[in-house]
């Protein structure tokens, strides 16, 4: 059966960054050698996943899926969904490794961009958590599909030095899926898919300040910063935003409560 639009924005996290954070860190401590990732969704996810299945596949095997951006919290309540906040993966990579620097012995990875913002988040790392072990940092080639030799390579990199967390930041939905094929090949306990994440944190793209964060317009400023290759994908995606999403979740709503209030007239 096909997941409907619906069904990822239940699924979407809707408490506090902090518990997020926390249930991310109890995994990793735990004995569960299962691996667990996390995804977000945005206005952008709410767009590809209408006509994607293998980016739907990978949202419905993601253990959290952050409401990374206020159209995802906008639709959970057009829904009647009590959502605690906007959750971005930049507040989550900050919480998680906040927290794991406080001891000792934890190692990470981080798959994606290019060499110069690896080298540059690798830096920075030191600075900020010196206690968290960097094993390793890949680039990989710039392309929508690996060839089977290529996503090889990579999961041999990545379980040669056996990290706890695995960043990765390939793009959405790239990233989500090619985690999602190649997952039970990771030797791992967690992956975050955080794309963007790793141009903040290397400095190479600023992040909106808090204010404007907080008026749901960092995406705003984010074209502002580099409007050749984000103009298009934000116009479509606010587009479909308010004249398909939107109206359907208005629907699935009022389609609720006429049910439920046919079946309270059936039994009262």
């Amino acid at each position: 059966m096909k997941k409907k639009l619906e069904y990822f924005l239940h699924k979407t996290f809707k408490k506090s960054a902090k518990k997020c954070s926390n249930q991310i860190i109890k995994h990793i401590n735990s004995k569960n050698t299962k691996i667990k990732f996390l995804s977000t969704i945005n206005t952008n996810s709410l767009l590809v996943i209408q006509d994607d299945e293998k980016f739907k596949e990978a949202l419905i095997h993601s253990y959290w899926i952050l409401p990374d951006g206020y159209g995802a919290v906008i639709a959970c309540k057009l829904l009647g969904l009590k959502i605690h906040e906007r959750i971005s993966a930049a507040d989550i990579f900050k919480e998680v490794n906040f927290k794991l620097n406080k001891h000792k012995n934890y190692k990470c990875v981080f798959l994606g961009s290019t060499k110069k913002t690896l080298r540059l988040i690798g830096n920075r790392m030191k600075l900020d958590y010196p206690n968290i072990k960097v094993k390793g940092y890949l680039s990989p080639p710039f392309k929508s599909i690996y060839s089977s030799a290529e996503t090889n390579s990579m999961i041999n990199f990545i379980n040669k030095k056996k990290p706890d967390i695995l960043w990765v930041g390939l793009t959405q939905p790239k990233q989500e899926k090619w985690i999602y094929e190649n997952f039970n090949k990771l030797d791992t306990k967690f992956v975050g898919t955080i794309g963007a994440v790793f141009d903040f944190y290397s400095g190479q793209i600023k992040r909106a300040p808090k204010i404007v964060q907080d008026l749901g317009f960092e995406w705003l400023h984010r074209v502002l910063q580099d409007p050749k290759r984000l103009w298009k994908r934000y116009l479509f995606c606010n587009l479909n935003f308010i004249f398909i999403v939107v109206p359907y979740l208005l629907y699935v709503r009022v389609k609720y409560f006429l049910n439920f209030k046919f079946i309270f007239k059936l039994f009262f």
